[in-house]
Protein backbone atom coordinates (compact mmCIF):
# COMPACT_ATOMS: atom_id res chain seq x y z
CA UNK A 1 0.00 0.00 0.00
CA UNK A 2 1.26 3.44 -0.87
CA UNK A 3 0.01 6.81 0.19
CA UNK A 4 1.36 10.33 0.48
CA UNK A 5 0.01 12.83 2.97
CA UNK A 6 -2.21 15.28 1.06
CA UNK A 7 -0.08 18.28 2.06
CA UNK A 8 2.96 16.58 0.50
CA UNK A 9 1.32 15.36 -2.70
CA UNK A 10 2.44 16.62 -6.12
CA UNK A 11 6.07 16.85 -4.96
CA UNK A 12 7.22 13.66 -6.66
CA UNK A 13 7.34 11.55 -3.50
CA UNK A 14 4.81 8.96 -4.67
CA UNK A 15 6.45 8.70 -8.09
CA UNK A 16 9.86 8.16 -6.49
CA UNK A 17 8.50 5.34 -4.34
CA UNK A 18 6.68 3.71 -7.25
CA UNK A 19 9.74 4.00 -9.51
CA UNK A 20 11.80 2.23 -6.85
CA UNK A 21 9.32 -0.64 -6.70
CA UNK A 22 9.06 -0.82 -10.50
CA UNK A 23 12.85 -1.00 -10.82
CA UNK A 24 12.87 -4.00 -8.51
CA UNK A 25 10.02 -5.66 -10.41
CA UNK A 26 11.78 -5.00 -13.72
CA UNK A 27 15.04 -6.47 -12.40
CA UNK A 28 13.15 -9.63 -11.45
CA UNK A 29 11.20 -9.57 -14.74
CA UNK A 30 7.89 -9.38 -12.90
CA UNK A 31 4.72 -7.54 -13.87
CA UNK A 32 3.22 -5.01 -11.48
CA UNK A 33 -0.38 -4.54 -10.38
CA UNK A 34 -2.20 -1.68 -8.70
CA UNK A 35 -5.78 -1.15 -7.64
CA UNK A 36 -7.16 2.29 -6.96
CA UNK A 37 -10.52 3.83 -6.21
CA UNK A 38 -9.55 7.34 -7.31
CA UNK A 39 -9.53 8.68 -10.89
CA UNK A 40 -6.55 10.96 -10.10
CA UNK A 41 -4.56 7.94 -8.94
CA UNK A 42 -5.52 6.02 -12.08
CA UNK A 43 -4.15 8.90 -14.16
CA UNK A 44 -0.98 8.99 -12.00
CA UNK A 45 -0.36 5.28 -12.52
CA UNK A 46 -1.15 5.61 -16.22
CA UNK A 47 1.71 8.11 -16.54
CA UNK A 48 3.98 5.49 -14.96
CA UNK A 49 3.13 2.91 -17.59
CA UNK A 50 0.20 1.11 -16.02
CA UNK A 51 -2.77 0.20 -18.18
CA UNK A 52 -6.30 -0.30 -16.96
CA UNK A 53 -7.30 -3.93 -17.46
CA UNK A 54 -10.64 -3.56 -15.75
CA UNK A 55 -12.79 -0.72 -14.53
CA UNK A 56 -15.59 -1.48 -12.10
CA UNK A 57 -18.17 1.29 -12.12
CA UNK A 58 -19.83 2.44 -8.90
CA UNK A 59 -23.09 0.90 -10.09
CA UNK A 60 -21.42 -2.54 -10.35
CA UNK A 61 -19.48 -2.39 -7.09
CA UNK A 62 -21.26 -3.36 -3.83
CA UNK A 63 -20.04 -0.28 -1.93
CA UNK A 64 -20.71 2.09 -4.82
CA UNK A 65 -17.01 2.93 -5.25
CA UNK A 66 -15.30 2.94 -8.66
CA UNK A 67 -12.30 0.62 -8.96
CA UNK A 68 -9.48 0.65 -11.50
CA UNK A 69 -7.43 -2.55 -11.82
CA UNK A 70 -4.17 -1.76 -13.58
CA UNK A 71 -1.08 -3.68 -14.67
CA UNK A 72 2.34 -2.89 -16.03
CA UNK A 73 4.50 -5.48 -17.75
CA UNK A 74 8.15 -5.82 -16.82
CA UNK A 75 10.48 -3.59 -18.80
CA UNK A 76 13.57 -5.68 -18.20
CA UNK A 77 16.18 -5.15 -20.87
Amino acid sequence: MLGVEPARQRLGLGAALVHHGLARADADRLPSFVQTEDARNAAFYGKLGFETVEYISPQDEPLGIPVWLMTRQSRHR
